[in-house]
């Protein structure tokens, strides 16, 4: 069981059968509790209650301190998870720190759904819920709770934002009047919540005793997007170009191994004060030290989304690789680490093309770079310069297009 102080924030049950061997796993096995064996239920589409509806589809209440967990994974290769809650009857709180149901993207990890794993992986918790529906029932007075609705405590689904389908206001930017779309809500049964995986855990924990009956998830399978297949034309697999420029950016990233940020000379506005070169050297380490502690976070969020280019398989577009393949067989040049970390900016995009979802992370990455080129360089970085990442990006997809264009006419 977990020994943080918000014990409420994880599930009580760290596997699949939640800690129950022998009689007592086929009790909970029999009260649906738990799936048989603990092994994640392979199916396209389907639904889950708690507690299970009798013959005639009658609810039942939960029982006091009840826990379960059950995981959920797509039959069908290629295929991603939505799923819907139908039906809510839990103790509302406003934290949802007694009775709650929690959801979870892919299956559960060693060890179960610890604070320091979600702390870390933040955007795995799809939400936790509690409250609903049987307005009749005096109890539970929480803002969510009224009919056909419920309350995610999490506020993962209580700020679900989906662009262009949400309701925008006007404000004001550098003195225009500019449309700014807002969040808008999960709005209770009626919503699928698309969740970006083929994979997902489901937890129910339940407090004191008290006179629910629980509740019921659907779920069912849409196409997950499909990479386009390696390209015959780039020799370069995106894994091994992102070790190489790492490698030669940065080196070894320690001691006197720091690649070409240690042999490219600093550009300052006084000229050659050794002093200040070497300040700005060492703030130039740091910044890319930044880079690559927010990289691996955002990247081990993305590879648990399943929409990150990772695989041996996939490849560079040519054009990108024309031009690492030029940069690196050029000797050392003043504009070296400039053009390098440029190719950077376009592998990193190129790896995370497919997570639309990130969008302000992967701004952050780029803007990281063009920081770290201006303080090298001595150049007013386009730092936080939106616009410039959106030209960037629309730039990579017409180089994109042309090239794709160029191979269905060869």
């Amino acid at each position: 069981m977990p020994t943080e102080r918000w014990l409420f924030e994880y599930p009580r049950c760290l596997d699949g059968t939640c800690g129950q061997k022998g009689k007592d796993l086929v009790e909970f096995e029999q009260r649906g509790c738990v799936n048989k064996n603990g092994v994640p239920l392979m199916k396209d589409s389907g639904s889950l209650s708690y507690p299970l509806l009798d013959k005639d589809g009658n609810r039942s209440n939960y029982q006091r301190r009840d826990s379960c967990i059950w995981q959920i994974t797509a039959a069908t290769p290629g295929k991603w998870l939505k799923l819907r809650v139908t039906y809510l009857d839990v103790e509302y709180d406003a934290h949802c720190g007694l009775d709650r149901v929690h959801i979870f993207k892919g299956g559960i990890p060693t060890g179960g759904f610890t604070a320091q794993l979600v702390k870390k992986n933040p955007t795995m918790r799809v939400g936790r819920l509690c409250g609903g529906r049987n307005p009749d029932k005096n109890r539970g007075n929480g803002p969510m709770r009224h009919w056909r609705s419920f309350h995610d405590a999490s506020t993962t689904l209580t700020k679900f934002y989906r662009k262009g389908q949400c309701p925008t206001e006007k404000k004001k930017r550098k003195g225009k009047v500019v449309n700014v779309e807002k969040k808008c809500l999960q709005n209770g049964f009626d919503n699928w919540i698309d969740l970006q995986t083929n994979s997902v855990t489901i937890a129910f924990d339940a407090d004191q005793k008290e006179e629910y009956t629980g509740f019921t998830v659907e779920w069912t399978t849409e196409d997950a997007p499909h990479p386009p297949p390696p390209l015959p034309t780039a020799d370069i697999p995106l894994i091994e170009a992102d070790k190489v420029l790492l490698k030669k950016i940065a080196g070894n990233a320690r001691g006197s191994s720091w690649g070409l940020l240690k042999q490219v000379k600093i550009e300052t506005s006084s000229g050659t004060n050794p002093n200040e070169m070497r300040q700005i050297r060492q703030r130039a380490y740091n910044l890319w030290r930044d880079h690559s502690n927010r990289r691996e976070d955002i990247f081990k969020n993305l590879k648990h989304e399943n929409c990150l280019r990772d695989s041996k398989t996939d490849m560079m577009p040519k054009f990108l690789a024309d031009q690492l393949h030029g940069e690196l067989n050029r000797p050392f040049h003043q504009e070296q680490l400039k053009n390098t970390l440029k190719i950077y900016q376009k592998v990193l995009y190129w790896k995370t093309e497919y997570c639309a979802k990130y969008q302000d992370n992967k701004y952050g990455l780029y803007n990281q770079i063009e920081r770290l080129i201006g303080t090298i360089y001595n150049y007013e970085e386009k730092y936080q310069r939106k616009v410039d990442y959106e030209e960037f990006s629309a730039w990579f997809k017409q180089k994109w297009d042309e090239e794709k264009q160029q191979l269905q006419e060869a």
